[in-house]
């Protein structure tokens, strides 16, 4: 294993370290009160999704970053980035709207990453409605540049989705859970320091060496 990557995962291992923590300047409501649940996002959907078998998806991304993919589906959907785009700014609404914050340990960026990565599934799924996974992964990095006012130094779990654009062509972003920032993954500034892709995977990774 190499140095830096053995270290990348003592860091994560460790806690995730962030100086980006939400603190409300918003009034929290009160829990249970439906008043206060904003209506689940209109998204279009004009034409069937494209699918995408895992070893498609893995071959795609390979392309962009060298990361372990841990595909838990065998058949993939890709969303519009536009329907993504509604998803992240209705997630972001509805944890401001009660409150929910970035509390060390208790809930950091892991914790931030694999509930939003569920909650945009969630949505997504129910929307399209075929039997294919959509194509959203909680992934962890090590954090070696700044990016998303998150400094550099530690592990790092971020949001990595598959989609079309306007013109049907596949891409592959980088979303930064605890905001509504994203950046393609060919333009991420630590995507060489990726560990790994997965949904739901919580035990040590130990990742291969990267060649």
């Amino acid at each position: 294993m190499k140095l830096m990557t053995l270290i990348a995962l003592l860091l994560f291992l460790s806690g995730c370290t962030t100086s980006k923590v939400i603190t409300p300047d918003y009034k929290k409501v009160e829990l249970y009160s439906t008043d206060s649940i904003p209506a689940l996002p209109f998204l279009m959907v004009t034409k069937t999704p494209t699918t995408i078998t895992a070893a498609q998806l893995e071959q795609h991304i390979s392309k962009q970053a060298k990361v372990e993919w841990l595909a838990e589906d065998s058949v993939y959907f890709l969303p519009t980035k536009q329907n993504m785009d509604t998803v992240i700014l209705y997630l972001d609404d509805i944890f401001r709207k009660f409150g929910i914050h970035f509390i060390p340990e208790s809930l950091d960026c892991d914790d931030f990453a694999r509930t939003k990565t569920a909650l945009s599934k969630l949505i997504i799924s129910q929307t399209y409605q075929i039997e294919a996974s959509p194509a959203i992964f909680t992934i962890f990095v090590f954090q070696k540049k700044m990016w998303a006012n998150v400094p550099a130094g530690g592990g790092h779990a971020l949001i990595a989705y598959a989609c079309t654009d306007a013109n049907g062509a596949t891409k592959v972003f980088i979303w930064e859970p605890q905001s509504t920032e994203q950046i393609s993954v060919k333009d991420y500034p630590n995507k060489d320091q990726l560990f790994y892709i997965g949904s739901e995977r919580t035990e040590n990774p130990n990742p291969e060496p990267k060649p």
